[in-house]
């Protein structure tokens, strides 16, 4: 740009960047359609707004305006409309957006480009690191220029931005259609039955956009419509295939985005879609394990069991009543029973634990002799639903706990090293399984389905591309991160259902392996 050409008045001017996210994903002839698709509907809404294109390079460009509210309206418009536009384009690939909006100042004749803007520079150098995918990022400049509390309070504050050789940059960012939101939408519309008008007031958008919203969710599989109603939460793909691409016996590995207080109903729901998609025929038998967790998923499959009907349902550990009666080994059994049309559940409990070894012994084998058959269904179903249990801290698993200290065995385990539980059997952070005799007593408490039998179905399932034995825990939350990846080295499941902490979690442990690798080559 010769200086010769440039107006050398200052002006102030709005500047609105978008871009498709990790494009390079796409093929090129999915890339191409997709940026041919990109640039006439956005320069579409742009114009209606009354803003300008500067210039469009492939996979993204940039547009200014004369006025804050028309871009801001501009940009809304853009990112909630976007999504169900496209669904005209079938034959364009699904993709996500980021948008960024700036305001500075520029020198120059902006509609031929011949212009200079620091502002505007910047923009461009720094609108990928800004950006968020389908949400509005917005810099201090503009937020503090908003007039409307209307208007401003769609904005959060989203994080602040270093930048030695400008300046620091407070940003703020409208995410309505990031896919947390629209679940948090869709529960508080199909499931609290709030009403319209002021759900869509409480999000600072007008009626139609709240239905633009919902049909959002709909288009991306968040609520699936049937006889009823389902939010289904979001997975992340991603960290699903890296983690079974690391631990490969994994035959299924779903990932739920959820971080928030009701994480076991979202795992459990998740679960009971799973569950539903196996599509287990009459006269198949089903073995699960206790605990609150399982009784959720049998409580989602209530509502919907998917055609599952005429099963036997066996425990996959016998021990004490719990103190929850409908969350013992039996309780759970006598539900599923309920589940399932037409079917049997088998199952037995000792009264109470018992801490003197000799009787515990006694009591086992005089229950072994008329149990067998409840093992060997456990041990001979297809199908298997189990949870995960966390030993020591807090949030320790609360039946398993609850034995542990009567037999007084607390100080035994932690110094043993066990981490977690499965199916009443600890194990440790490096997946090793604890027994012998000095857990003899609370082996004689139990009977319960062997985790080296269940090693073995896991290896047998991994060298079958089908037909194979499902062994599908389901297990979340930070307190159970470690015991989380420590099942997953025992490989005594093979199915998995998990929150998105806990995928992270275990995807920061795979980098630090591979590094830890590295470092010795």
């Amino acid at each position: 740009m010769a200086s010769s050409k440039l107006d050398k008045d200052l002006k102030a001017f709005g500047f609105l960047s978008v871009d498709t996210v990790n494009s390079s994903q796409f093929s090129e002839g999915d890339r191409k359609k997709i940026h041919e698709y990109l640039i006439d509907y956005t320069c579409k809404k742009i114009e209606k707004y009354g803003g300008k294109k500067i210039k469009w390079l492939g996979d993204g460009g940039d547009f200014s305006f004369n006025g804050i509210n028309k871009m801001l309206n501009a940009a809304e418009d853009l990112l909630i409309n976007s999504y169900i536009d496209k669904q005209k384009s079938p034959d364009t690939k699904p993709f996500k957006i980021r948008i960024c909006l700036h305001l500075g100042m520029a020198q120059g004749d902006i509609d031929s480009e011949t212009f200079e803007s620091n502002d505007y520079t910047w923009l461009c150098k720094n609108n990928k690191l800004i950006g968020v995918p389908d949400s509005i990022v917005i810099t201090d400049d503009v937020y503090g220029k908003i007039v409307e509390t209307s208007t401003k309070d769609k904005y959060s504050y989203h994080r602040q931005l270093e930048d030695e050789k400008y300046r620091t940059m407070k940003l703020y960012v409208y995410d309505l259609m990031l896919d947390d939101k629209l679940v948090e939408i869709s529960k508080r519309y199909y499931e609290a039955k709030e009403d319209c008008r002021a759900l869509a007031e409480s999000y600072k958008v007008n009626i139609e956009e709240l239905k633009r919203l919902l049909k959002t969710a709909e288009l991306k599989g968040i609520v699936e419509k049937k006889t009823y109603v389902q939010i289904v939460t979001p997975r992340a793909i991603e960290l699903e295939e890296e983690i079974k691409k690391e631990y490969n016996h994994l035959k299924k590995v779903r990932v739920v985005r959820y971080k928030g207080p009701e994480l076991k109903k979202e795992l459990a729901r998740a679960a009971a879609d799973e569950i539903r998609k196996f599509k287990i025929p009459p006269g198949s038998s089903i073995a699960t394990s206790c605990g609150t967790t399982v009784m959720e998923i049998a409580k989602n499959l209530r509502k919907d069991h998917g055609d599952i009907h005429n099963i036997r349902i066996y425990p996959m550990i016998i021990t004490m009543t719990a103190e929850m009666e409908e969350v013992s080994p039996a309780g759970i059994v006598s539900y599923f029973t309920t589940v399932f049309p037409d079917s049997t559940g088998f199952a037995a409990q000792f009264p109470k634990e018992e801490t003197d070894l000799a009787k515990a012994k006694q009591r086992k084998e005089a229950y072994a002799q008329d149990c067998d058959f409840l093992m060997d269904g456990a041990q001979n179903a297809k199908f298997m639903i189990t949870g995960l249990g966390k030993i020591g801290g807090e949030g320790e698993t609360h039946s398993f706990n609850k034995l542990t200290k009567k037999l007084e065995l607390t100080d035994k385990f932690r110094d043993m090293g066990a981490i977690g539980e499965f199916c009443y059997q600890p194990f440790t952070s490096d997946g090793y399984i604890l027994e012998g005799p000095d857990l003899e007593l609370f082996q004689a408490n139990l009977i319960n389905i062997s985790l080296h039998k269940l090693q073995e179905k896991v290896e047998n399932a991994r060298k079958k591309p089908e037909d194979y034995d499902i062994i599908l825990t389901v297990a979340g939350g930070t307190e159970k991160h470690k015991s989380i990846l420590g099942g997953l080295k025992a490989k005594i499941f093979n199915c998995i259902i998990m929150d998105i902490s806990t995928a992270e979690f275990i995807s920061k442990n795979i980098d630090l392996k591979r590094d830890a690798y590295e470092s010795n080559y």
